[in-house]
């Protein structure tokens, strides 16, 4: 198909939906699947991602120097633990940094082996810690089926062990082409790796992010050398809310399906319960070669306090959707013009 009858077509399905209207975001279709970029809803928080390669790290710098958050590695598979990882988990707190616990996922090792070795590490988590994540980068000789079982697997253990939902790390080029853009595990919140660009690059198993990493080459006060950088999808309230969420959402220890006593009392019923909000505003770029759609939120073409108050609701729905998979939450798309976001360059790290 030619570039102009494409553009022709794009164009004639836009306005199929109405003018100024909004029509949901679902996966897109054919070539468009080729790039799906999801920009924030509004305000980001800064933070970091460390290991023992950012040596020692003087953590009241790191909070003067306004990063609100840090994910700190606890270990390479069950091989290799991070010996800063100690030092790093209870320095950030001292400091005043929101803290979280990744690991660095091996897929040739026992996925319950290494979800124990980051529960024995971590401890007990604070309400305002943020939920354990999981960094699947590496293919280790396993299958797209096997990777998603494992990643499946250390999810369920670390959810049954802490209490909290975890968090996926993974790229868009990794994870389409190693499990076939599998949607196994994607109620869960996405970490995602898009290094130099303006908005990242999502697979299409999501729907939008929660956390991006968007350079490997920072530069922070307090840290010797480079570091990795990241991003809320939402401001420091809406990043302790994600926190929270987490905890109320997941299965905890001791949750279970056991039925009320017998003399409890009906739960009062609610026939006068209000209509559920409407979904949630975002903002959505697809490419395909030359041809761009941005699509931007509110009624003006900015995402104003509404978009982000929506964004921080539609990412603890998200959170909840992990109960109610049928009612989860899908982006929107509003008012769309013309855009050429940079060219997308992918980022993952160890």
């Amino acid at each position: 198909m030619n570039r102009g009858l494409r553009r022709f077509l794009v164009i004639l399905s836009g306005l199929g939906s109405g003018l100024g209207g909004c029509v949901a975001a679902g996966p897109p279709t054919g070539s468009l699947a080729e790039e799906v970029r999801v920009c924030p809803a509004g305000p980001v928080t800064e933070g970091i991602d460390v290991s023992v390669y950012q040596g020692t790290i003087d953590w009241p710098k790191v909070k003067a120097a306004g990063v609100e958050f840090a994910y700190i590695r606890v270990s390479d598979g069950t091989g290799s633990h991070d010996s800063k990882f100690t030092s790093n988990w209870s320095n950030a707190r001292a400091a005043g940094v929101v803290r979280g616990v990744y690991q660095f996922f091996r897929e040739d090792e026992d996925p319950i082996a290494q979800a124990d070795l980051l529960l024995d590490a971590m401890g007990a988590l604070e309400p305002d810690d943020l939920p354990p994540a999981i960094d699947v980068e590496s293919v280790d000789g396993a299958s797209g089926a096997t990777i998603v079982a494992n990643v499946k697997a250390w999810m369920d253990r670390i959810e049954a062990g802490s209490g909290r939902r975890a968090i996926i790390y993974t790229g868009r080029p990794f994870w389409d082409t190693n499990t076939g853009s599998s949607t196994a595990v994607s109620d869960h919140a996405l970490w995602i790796p898009n290094w130099g660009v303006t908005c990242p690059s999502i697979s299409v198993a999501w729907s939008n992010w929660g956390f991006w990493q968007y350079s490997s080459t920072g530069m922070v006060s307090g840290i010797a050398g480079a570091v990795d950088l990241d991003r809320f999808n939402g401001d420091r309230a809406a990043l302790l809310a994600f926190a929270a969420a987490s905890a109320a959402t997941a299965p905890g220890p001791d949750a279970g399906t056991a039925p009320p006593p017998p003399d409890a009392p009906p739960a009062p019923a609610t026939p006068d319960a209000p209509p559920a909000p409407p979904d949630a505003p975002t903002q959505r770029v697809y490419e395909a070669g030359t041809l761009t759609g941005a699509c931007q939120v509110g009624a003006d073409g900015a995402a104003g306090a509404g978009g982000r108050a929506g964004w921080a609701a539609a990412l603890i729905a998200l959170l909840a959707a992990a109960r109610f998979p049928r009612r989860r939450a899908r982006a929107k798309i509003a008012r769309c013009g013309s855009g050429h976001p940079p060219t997308s360059s992918s980022g993952e790290r160890s």
